[in-house]
């Protein structure tokens, strides 16, 4: 067992998400303005690879979940322990000890087919954006793909905002926290939510990536998000890379 510490920091203070401001979370509860789930993720990933290096970028299950929210400024513990050979539990607690994430990962030698929402067709023109209800939220309907470019210095900046100075990840490999932040991305392009939150993700990571390659998404409504302000919670499936490289849920 290890454990790492870091400073939470919120860099979405000034998005759409108004649940990374203080003053709108402040009014559904909460001390403040709630530090990202990706973000969170991003530390969360830390011991991943620490521990299996770049393989777990290669072919891996990860499943993460939001307990309680992440504050601007927080000191946050990162703890992982082994729950097999090619298995890893973590969990981050802020100082009072309170639980505010878990991760499993899992390596895959043999991992299954990409799933089929990844080839279905959308359409070739973006989508408008619209304020997301009940019956603007189209199941199995695909969103418009298009490409995403991420480069070193983008790439160095997500890593950053984690304190991760990993040198995989200043040599160009992708960092998790930019691959789950653009997953997130894909469902701002399509809805206006004015505050909601990230409540957990499943992601499938196939094969690491240098940043300078082009990344395509698409997204169907399919994964676990939750706008507040309409008290719906949607499941999204969203798949990067052409051909698929991640599958982000």
């Amino acid at each position: 067992m290890s454990v790492h510490s870091a400073i939470a920091r919120n860099f979405a203070e000034a998005s759409e998400n108004k649940i990374h401001s203080d003053d709108i979370a402040k009014r559904f509860g909460f001390t403040g303005a709630l530090v990202p789930g990706v973000t969170v993720f991003g530390h969360l990933a830390w011991p991943l690879t620490q521990r299996f290096g770049e393989r777990w970028l290669r072919g891996s299950w990860v499943t993460t979940r939001f307990v309680k929210p992440a504050y601007h400024g927080e000191t946050i513990s990162v703890t992982d322990r082994e729950t097999g050979t090619e298995t890893l539990a973590v969990e981050c607690t802020n100082s009072a000890g309170v639980l505010l994430a878990t991760l499993e990962c899992r390596i895959e030698a043999n991992q299954p087919a990409v799933d089929s929402h990844a080839h279905v067709s959308g359409p070739a023109e973006p989508d408008a954006r619209v304020e997301i209800t009940w019956d603007t939220v189209h199941v199995d309907e695909p969103f418009a793909r298009y490409v995403w470019k991420p480069d070193d210095a983008l790439n160095r900046e997500y890593a950053a905002r984690v304190d991760d100075d990993t040198q995989l990840f200043q040599q160009g490999t992708l960092h998790p926290h930019a691959i789950l932040s653009q997953a997130n991305q894909v469902l701002v392009r399509r809805f206006v939510m004015p505050a909601w939150i990230h409540t957990g993700s499943e992601l499938r990571l196939r094969i690491s990536s240098a940043c300078s390659r082009s990344r395509r998404s698409i997204m169907l409504i399919w994964a676990k998000l939750w706008p507040i302000v309409a008290r719906l919670m949607i499941r999204v499936s969203v798949g990067i890379g052409s051909p698929t490289t991640w599958n982000v849920q």
